[in-house]
C-alpha cells in the first residue's frame, strides 16, 4: 500500500490564493479530501501522473471549502465513484454530490472504504464555537495503523483514541492537519507526551492547519518522529519492517 500527498496548502499566502487545504491519494483508487482550488488540484494530478479515472472512493473529512473545492471538477471527469461524507454534514453538500451522479455514502459509525482502508466514522468537534463533525482515514497493514487526518477539529488525540478503540494495531504513522495553530506550549506538550508515551507513533507528518509553531514544537520535542511533508511526497508500507517509509 502507498499514499501520496497530492496537494496541500499551509501558508498565509496559500490561503489568500485559495490554495489551502489538502488532498491525499491512497494507492490509485482512494482520494482523501479534494483541496480548495480545482485548477491547482488538476495541475497536481498532471504533475504526479494521477489518473482520475482510477479513483473509486472519495472520502471528505468535513465540509469546509478547503477540503471540498476540487470535488466537483473530479466528478465531472469521473462519476463512477462513491463519495463518503459524515452523516451530520449539511444537506447542501450531499444534494450537490447526488446531482453530479456520484454515489453518496453517509458515514455515521466506522465503515470500511475498501480492503485495508477504514473511516473512523464521524467524530464530533467544534469550530469557531459551532459544532462540526469530521472523519479521518485509518490504513491497516500488518500489525500497524496509519492515520490520515483532514483538520482534526475534534482534536488529534480524540481521533487517535477512536482509532485505538476500533483496532488493536499499533499506530505507526500520523499524517495531515492537526489544527494546533492556536495551541499553547502546555497543550502541545501534553499532545507530544501522548503521541510518544501512549500511542508510540513512530512517524508524524503534520502540515496544513497544524501551524508553524506547533510543527516546530514537535520537531524539537519529538525530533526522531517528526518529519517535513508536502505535495508530491509519497510513502509506502514496508512489509518486512512492518512500518511506513518515505519513498526517496
Amino acid at each position: 500500500m502507498r499514499m501520496q500527498i497530492v496537494a496541500q496548502g499551509s501558508t498565509k499566502r496559500d490561503r489568500e490564493r485559495r490554495e489551502w487545504g489538502l488532498s491525499v491519494l491512497i494507492d490509485d483508487d482512494v482520494l482523501f479530501d479534494t483541496y480548495a482550488n480545482p485548477e491547482a488540484l488538476e495541475s497536481y494530478f498532471r504533475l504526479h501522473h494521477i489518473d482520475v479515472g482510477k479513483i473509486r472512493h472519495i472520502v471528505i473529512s468535513h465540509d469546509h471549502w478547503d477540503h471540498t473545492g476540487g470535488l466537483w471538477r473530479i466528478l465531472e471527469r469521473n462519476r463512477d465513484c462513491a463519495v463518503y461524507v459524515c452523516r451530520k454534514t449539511g444537506g447542501e453538500l450531499k444534494e450537490r454530490i447526488r446531482s453530479c451522479g456520484a454515489r453518496l455514502v453517509e458515514v455515521g459509525e466506522s465503515v470500511a472504504i475498501r480492503d485495508g482502508v477504514v473511516s473512523t466514522g464521524e467524530i464530533d468537534g467544534t469550530y469557531a464555537g459551532a459544532p462540526i463533525v469530521e472523519q479521518s482515514l485509518l490504513l491497516k497493514n500488518g500489525g500497524t495503523l496509519a492515520v490520515v487526518t483532514g483538520c482534526s477539529h475534534p482534536g488529534i488525540l480524540a481521533i487517535l483514541s477512536r482509532a485505538g478503540r476500533l483496532f488493536r494495531e499499533r499506530i505507526d504513522f500520523v499524517m495531515g492537519g492537526f489544527h494546533l495553530a492556536d495551541a499553547d506550549a502546555a497543550e502541545l506538550d501534553g499532545i507530544a507526551v501522548m503521541l510518544k508515551e501512549v500511542y508510540r507513533a513512530r512517524t508524524l507528518a503534520p502540515f496544513h492547519c497544524t501551524g508553524d509553531a506547533a510543527i516546530s514544537f514537535f520537531r524539537k520535542r519529538l525530533p526522531e518522529a517528526t518529519i517535513g511533508a508536502g505535495a508530491g511526497d509519497e510513502f509506502r508500507f514496508n512489509n518486512a519492517a512492518d512500518s511506513w517509509e518515505p519513498v526517496k
